[in-house]
C-alpha cells in the first residue's frame, strides 16, 4: 500500500463505501481453497505463479484465484486478459467474457445476453 497518507485515505475510503454498499462479495471457502491448491499443483499453469528470472518484469497475477473463485459460484469472468483461456484448458471456466471484443472467450452454460457495448458489432482486424 502507498505512504501516501492521502492516497492511502482514499483508498480507505472507496473500501468503506463499498463495504456499506449492496456489492456482492464472493467468498473464499473451503471448495474455494479446494480448487486453488488444485490449479496451483497444476505444472502447466506454473508460469502463472512462479517468477520466471530470465524476465526483465516479473509480474503478480491474480489469474489462478480469480479462477479458483469463479468456478465454485458459476460466475463468469470479464476480463481483456486472454491467459483464462489458458487456465480453461486445465480447469472448467464457467465462462469468459471480453468486453472489447465483445465476444465469449469460453462459453457459459447457459448463455448468457448481454448488453452492447457499441451500436455496431467491432470490426474484424487483419
Amino acid at each position: 500500500m502507498s505512504r501516501d497518507a492521502a492516497t492511502v485515505a482514499r483508498v480507505r475510503k472507496v473500501i468503506e463505501d463499498i463495504e456499506q454498499s449492496d456489492f456482492v462479495y464472493l467468498a473464499l471457502g473451503r471448495n474455494t481453497e479446494d480448487i486453488f491448491t488444485a490449479i496451483m499443483a497444476t505444472t502447466a499453469l506454473k508460469r502463472f505463479w512462479y517468477p520466471d528470472p530470465k524476465q526483465k518484469h516479473q509480474r503478480v497475477s491474480h489469474d489462478l484465484m480469480i479462477a479458483a473463485i469463479a468456478i465454485p459460484y458459476g460466475t463468469p469472468i470479464m476480463t481483456t486478459d486472454g491467459d483464462f483461456t489458458e487456465i480453461h484448458e486445465h480447469f472448467e471456466l464457467p465462462g469468459v467474457y471480453n468486453p472489447l471484443k465483445e465476444e465469449w472467450l469460453v462459453s457459459p452454460e447457459p448463455q448468457i445476453e448481454l448488453p452492447r457495448l457499441r451500436s455496431a458489432p467491432p470490426e474484424p482486424n487483419f
